[in-house]
């Protein structure tokens, strides 16, 4: 696995005014080949590749009027234009909306370093193309002091490193690769349920506080809103006319604001992430978590900013990457799940339950702290989610299947062949000719919201008002790996005696899932159903 590296560099005045140029150099290549990708779109021409137009960049080097761009390293605007042309595929692919501008005022300072010449120390690392002179006193410019002894390893292989500007510092993140992990963990599972009260409750009793109600935060956010005050009276003070004109004592005071968030930014993640490692510390066997609706919490106007402070999405996005560096299994709830409506003993459900009602109690007798009782029915959730997974097949063959849809992906293969379907599906010739024509309708022109069934005595996967449609189970396997669609478990629940499964498939998302085998299970009913979006 790779894991990216994160450390702040401490630049004398002339190495910072040397990051600044290479810097704004990388945006002016990345401006120049987006403007020339546009220019050729526009002129009915085709695609130009990056190659392209480095060549053309190279000879534009040469010229007396942009000479200035051989002080700067041939590799970060050679890094620049192919960010661009990246940027400019991505929208035709409809991965992501059209590429913008970098403008100075706006766009964040960045510039790439070649991951072969870059070299680090133990304090040091050395930037290429600082100092053009090979004499030792000279050289020095190109070492910039790291913030952090010993944090990034000497003399290993290193992948994008990326030098950024955040208003305040400079950072390098580098990316490392280490060993995977193979010991899989064994102990209980744990049901984290998310709040505002309390940031985290856990299913074995652990409550993590909210960060924000502490007097450091609170001291800090009273100095936040003061100086925001004060800035705006400045504001108002030099008015001139219908325009705002901004002082020096207003720049002074905005970069006191930039510094004042970053300190309270830094707070709350620090804070992520002594919770989220030490949860992940106690080796569960799974962490399940509820998929919650944040944009809709945020229309509440009494609650959003508490919820914006709580950085729910941060602390899933934690959760799930130290998980997989450990071989954790991350369940994520249906957003639809009662969590705290219902009961953990009785199993029913208090459709009334208010917000306002911290302790619950149902008839049954049962007597307990809601956000507890939610972390409880999480963890039964992620039990029946991972029994349903050991169930399916083994874990050589998940691994299997997933290193071969990653290999499908990095090749950048979209549709499947008849030898790829004969040769990983395991059906006859006579099977999987005649079935051909259905996993090309499932997988490429299936409209959203069409809806599958399983049957469990036939092992065929029938769209609902189309009886005479079928396909095997081994055939959607393949066509699930072949054509790089994700299958990312939804939800499973009880309802009354059957246990029903829904299955989410989501196009062109950057993780390979695990669960593609969960359709090879035969606890299924006639009735259980798997919608394709």
């Amino acid at each position: 696995m790779i894991k990216t590296i994160r450390v702040m560099l401490i630049p004398n005045n002339k190495q910072n005014t040397k990051l600044f140029r290479y810097a704004n150099t990388a945006r002016f290549a990345y401006n120049w080949a987006l403007g020339r990708e546009k220019e050729n779109y526009k002129n009915g021409g085709k695609f130009l590749s990056d190659s392209d137009l480095r060549k053309e960049f190279t000879q534009l080097k040469k010229t007396e009027e942009y000479s200035w761009l051989n002080e700067v390293s041939n590799n970060v605007t050679k890094q620049a234009i192919k960010d661009a042309c990246h940027a400019y595929k991505r929208f035709f692919k409809g991965c992501s909306k059209f590429p913008k501008f970098k403008s100075r005022k706006f766009s964040i300072p960045s510039f790439y370093q070649d991951n072969v010449k870059i070299q680090f120390s133990d304090t040091h690392v050395k930037i290429e193309g600082f100092a053009a002179s090979k004499k030792k006193n000279k050289q020095k410019i190109n070492w910039i002091r790291l913030a952090e002894k010993n944090r990034i390893p000497v003399n290993c292989k290193y992948s994008n490193p990326r030098m950024k500007y955040d208003g305040i510092n400079w950072w390098i993140t580098v990316g490392i690769e280490y060993e995977d992990s193979v010991t899989v963990p064994s102990n209980d599972g744990i049901g984290i349920d998310l709040g505002i009260k309390d940031l985290a409750i856990c299913s074995d009793g652990n409550k993590y506080k909210n960060i924000n109600k502490t007097k450091k935060v609170k001291k800090l956010e009273k100095q936040k809103r003061r100086l925001q005050r004060s800035i705006s009276r400045s504001y108002e003070n030099n008015k001139q006319g219908k325009e705002y004109c901004k002082t020096k004592n207003v720049i002074k005071k905005e970069k006191l604001l930039l510094i004042l968030n970053h300190r309270l930014t830094n707070i709350r993640h620090d804070h992520l992430h002594h919770i989220t490692s030490e949860i992940v510390k106690r080796e569960p066997s799974f962490i399940c978590i509820e998929d919650l609706n944040v944009k809709g919490m945020m229309k509440n106007r009494h609650l959003s900013k508490a919820v914006q402070q709580q950085g729910f999405y941060e602390f899933r996005r934690q959760m799930e990457y130290k998980s997989k560096w450990n071989n954790i299994q991350v369940i994520i709830a249906d957003r639809f799940f009662p969590s705290s409506k219902l009961c953990s003993c009785c199993g029913k459900i208090k459709k009334d339950l208010k917000l306002s009602e911290r302790i619950y109690k149902c008839e049954c007798g049962n007597v307990i702290d809601r956000d507890l009782q939610a972390a409880l029915n999480l963890k039964k959730y992620g039990e029946d989610v991972a029994k349903a997974f050991l169930e399916s097949a083994n874990t050589n063959d998940r691994y299997e299947w997933a290193r071969k849809a990653e290999c499908l992906r990095e090749s950048k293969k979209r549709y499947i062949t008849f030898s790829d379907i004969q040769k990983n599906s395991g059906l006859e010739t006579t099977e999987w000719k005649r079935e051909y024509d259905f996993v090309n309708q499932l997988v490429h022109a299936s409209p959203q919201g069409t809806m599958f069934r399983l049957g469990e005595r036939t092992g065929k996967v029938t769209p609902v008002g189309k009886t005479d449609w079928g396909m095997s189970i081994s055939t959607i396997h393949a066509a699930i790996s072949l054509s790089q669609i994700t299958v990312d478990f939804f939800t499973i629940f009880h309802h009354g005696d059957s246990l029903i499964a829904a299955m989410t498939l989501h196009k062109w998302v950057e993780k390979i899932s695990e669960y593609c085998d969960e359709v090879e299970r035969n606890c299924f009913s006639d009735d259980d159903y798997f919608e394709y979006i």
